[in-house]
């Protein structure tokens, strides 16, 4: 069976991983937060 597939890219990589960086700042400064071991 044939299937069209829809992508559409909002943005870099590069800025989602200086989202989660200062987001991982903020929640480290702040105590907050759930670790995760992995």
């Amino acid at each position: 069976p044939q299937a069209i597939t829809l992508f559409k890219s909002l943005g870099l990589p590069v800025q989602d991983l200086a989202a989660a960086v200062y987001l991982y700042h903020q929640a480290r400064q702040t105590n907050t937060g759930t670790d995760i071991p992995f």
